[in-house]
């Protein structure tokens, strides 16, 4: 009996110590293993900080405000409003010393990991809609028995892919980040299709895991806020785009999914179609494929006329007094 006794002793504190050292192993090192390379537009005026931009400082005010008899507690950046560039302005003269972060949150749900990555950007300057402070985030998603897939946000829904059509460097997938609106794509030449018109590529910074700090959410005090990131002021801001987000334990989709809970999120998501792939291609090049196009038709047209006028030459075709033969 104390034999089976001792047996089971050290079963429970050999699986105890096997628990801790996986635990150990994976809490951090699965969100540094997956942090995603960052691909902005040229153009791009505000990249991912840290949130004390804008609660430190005096940046902020906590308000209050009623809507339609709700009351809705919101940050206001004192920099600016909707309706200027004064958040923007500020936030790149500080830029340099605020440096760049992105947060990571890891969890285990249903036989499956999550690992979501969170942005925060001091201001959305979208093509479709402005508002202070912006929340977006991109997840990776690992079935203990299956294949990997991630969802990407995109405004107020996203898109899902498999792992084989994601583009990555080593496990790092690559994220293109929409100018102003900062929804996320899975390729450089997306965004043409969709009501938002986002404008995407990958001529502009770069920020590969290294150039950022990572930091985990769930250490943080704000987490629990369940108000706004930014000014609102009616509820036609809402409809119009124009208030600013909730955090990421509170933001939904349209269907009212909280992108909090990982997988089933992103279960709903649109899935990524590589033909779909091919036809934003051609749209994204589409003038640069009608040029050349034109060039080389117009290159086939000249090497036609020139070999049919070889002979006898162009002279008498086009003027005939530039026409040369001998002394004629």
């Amino acid at each position: 009996m104390a034999k089976k006794k001792s047996i089971v002793v050290v079963g429970v504190v050999f699986a105890m110590l096997l628990c801790s050292f996986v635990g150990v192993a994976s809490a951090g090192d699965l969100a540094e293993q997956y942090a995603p390379v960052l691909y902005f537009e040229k153009d791009e005026e505000c990249y991912p900080v840290d949130v004390s931009y804008l609660l430190d400082d005096g940046n902020s005010i906590l308000r209050n405000i009623t809507i339609e008899g709700n009351v809705i507690s919101y940050y206001d950046n004192v920099h600016g409003t909707v309706d200027n560039n004064g958040v923007i302005d500020d936030y790149k003269q500080k830029e340099g010393s605020l440096g760049y972060t992105v947060y990571y949150h890891e969890s285990t749900e249903y036989g499956v990991t999550v690992i979501q990555y969170w942005m925060f950007y001091a201001f959305n300057k979208g093509e479709e809609n402005r508002h202070e402070s912006d929340w977006e985030m991109v997840q990776v998603v690992i079935p203990f028995d299956g294949d990997k897939w991630v969802g990407y946000s995109q405004h107020y829904s996203g898109q899902r892919a498999r792992w084989d059509q994601v583009e990555k460097t080593g496990d790092h997938i690559k994220v293109y980040v929409a100018r102003g609106s900062h929804a996320n794509y899975l390729r450089s030449y997306s965004g043409k299709l969709g009501i938002a018109n986002d404008v995407v590529a990958d001529n502009g910074k770069v920020l590969s895991p290294g150039q950022y700090t990572l930091v985990e959410l769930n250490s943080q005090e704000w987490l629990d806020f369940d108000g706004l990131w930014g000014e609102v002021n009616s509820v036609e801001d809402f409809v119009l785009g124009r208030a600013g987000p909730q955090g990421p334990r509170f933001r939904r989709d349209m269907s009212g999914n909280y992108m909090w809970e990982g997988s089933s999120w992103g279960s709903n998501l649109l899935p990524a179609n590589d033909m779909l792939f091919n036809l934003e291609w051609f749209l994204y090049n589409f003038i640069m494929i009608v040029i050349l196009i034109a060039l080389l038709s117009l290159a086939v047209i000249g090497a036609r006329v020139y070999l049919r006028n070889k002979k006898y030459g162009l002279g008498p075709r086009i003027v005939s007094m530039f026409y040369i033969d001998g002394f004629n």
